[in-house]
């Protein structure tokens, strides 16, 4: 019985060092990749393959132990909504900006509350960015 556990143990802590060694082993985020996504997400419209968007949200997802590379999707996403990207685009970026956004994106989603089109998707984002002075900008505007 005590050989059995100790081989149970062992099987378990190399299970735990292989995992362990996967997830070090992550590379980093393919920025050709990402370019590629945007592109992906400017032209997306709802009812179509949502392939690139769930990409770009494993990526978000996989990305939230580094602030570097959230940065670099930040703004990828705010050239999605100061493009001529479709609204379904932008939706989508709104939303991933919900989620990651910083004081960068405050004013590239207050230009959007102008359009009737996009002002509740940059409601939405707005309400859930964590940045200092939000309502101020939206106050000056």
């Amino acid at each position: 019985m005590i050989r059995f556990r100790s081989y149970s143990i062992a099987y378990i802590i190399a299970i735990l060092l292989v995992l362990s060694t996967q997830i070090m082993a992550r590379e980093d985020l393919d920025k050709s990749e990402i370019k590629v996504l945007i592109e992906e997400i400017s032209k997306y419209e709802y009812g179509k393959d949502r392939t690139p968007l769930s990409k770009f949200e494993s990526v978000v997802i996989n990305s939230l132990n580094s602030q570097n590379e959230l940065n670099f999707l930040e703004e990828k996403l705010i050239e999605v909504i100061e493009s001529n990207s479709t609204i379904d685009g932008m939706r989508f970026a709104c939303q991933i900006l919900s989620r990651i956004g910083t004081q960068k994106s405050v004013k590239p989603l207050i230009s959007l509350l102008e359009d009737n089109k996009t002002t509740n998707m940059a409601r939405y984002a707005l309400e859930k960015i964590k940045a200092i002075d939000v309502d101020e900008q939206l106050l000056s505007e």
